[in-house]
């Protein structure tokens, strides 16, 4: 795929085509699929060769990765665009501080894989695309619709990723966490990225215990080490299991986070509590005082942040 292609002004003109087509259903799925597809946390199947409008078919003819990746782009920019959602997705540096956020990091990032000279022209893309694959034409859609809609275009395991957050963040924690079983990324932070997702999906069903689990029979790569920690410290507080809090705490600070990485760890899990994702539990002060007078450093920090 063409760094440059999705500038193309024939890959624009195709897009406004089918967003003006009330009839086109390659990006915009029936309600009758999206429903079916959100009771059995699964997504589309790949789009269909025939029966395709002019423009639609001239799409999967030429531009098919291209447009598919954008509407992956979409979704990241749906997701870290609600302040309340900017931290569910966890840092994944380790070394190193990063002076900017990550939102304002990552739109520069696109805009230069795009050739994009502006954030407004990544926006006016972005709205096209919503355009195209919202279910009335109007409005902006869901991350799941636009996980949906790229994953029509080329099937692949990110889109289900992005599509099983959509949901979590969306109220149907225990449907997302379906659809992330047996998820596997060859890719480090994605299979990072689905770490993540499956405690963040578990813990908002509220079921902590699992949550905590699921840290221990998840795939960790080598960057999700930090995480992995921070998450051992938070959830094993939370369970009230203190020996382990005292390893986790161990172990995160013996990787000594730099000030960036714990402060937005610190950010993600005060913005699900801000959200109710989580309350802490009657053990976790006990648990926690205890770990910071035995350990000390990051523990204190994670301490404070449950107060």
């Amino acid at each position: 795929m063409s760094e440059l292609a999705a500038l193309h002004p024939e890959i624009e003109g195709l897009l406004r085509e089918i967003a003006a087509d009330p009839e086109s259903n390659l990006l915009r799925l029936p309600r009758a699929d999206l429903a079916r597809s959100l009771r059995a946390g699964t997504l589309p199947d790949r789009a269909p060769t025939t029966g395709l409008r002019p423009a639609e078919r001239e799409l999967m003819r030429t531009c098919r990765d291209e447009v598919a990746y954008l509407l992956l782009l979409a979704c990241y920019h749906q997701q870290t665009n609600a302040p309340q959602n900017r931290y569910i997705v966890y840092s994944t540096r380790v070394n190193g501080d990063i002076s900017e956020d990550m939102d304002v990091r990552w739109m520069r990032l696109a805009r230069k894989k795009l050739g994009m000279e502006s954030d407004a022209r990544l926006t006016e893309a972005f709205s096209l695309l919503a355009r195209c694959a919202s279910v009335d034409g109007r409005g902006w859609p869901t991350m799941f619709e636009l996980a949906a809609a790229s994953a029509r275009l080329v099937p692949s395991t990110t889109p289900r990723n992005y599509a099983a957050l959509g949901l979590m963040l969306g109220g149907r924690a225990r449907t997302g966490v379906r659809m992330l079983k047996g998820l596997r990324y060859d890719a480090p932070r994605m299979q990072l990225m689905a770490a993540c997702n499956r405690v963040f999906g578990l813990e908002k069903c509220g079921r902590l215990d699992l949550a905590y689990d699921a840290i221990l029979t998840s795939e960790w790569c080598d960057i999700g080490a930090l995480t992995r920690a921070f998450f051992g410290v938070s959830l094993a507080a939370q369970v009230g299991r203190s020996s382990e809090t005292i390893r986790w705490a161990s172990e995160l600070k013996h990787l000594s986070p730099t000030r960036y990485n714990l402060a937005t760890l610190l950010r993600g899990l005060r913005a699900r509590r801000t959200i109710g994702t989580w309350a802490p539990t009657p053990d976790a002060f006990a648990t926690l005082d205890q770990a910071s007078r035995v350990v000390g450093g990051p523990v204190e920090e994670i301490r404070d942040a449950f107060m």
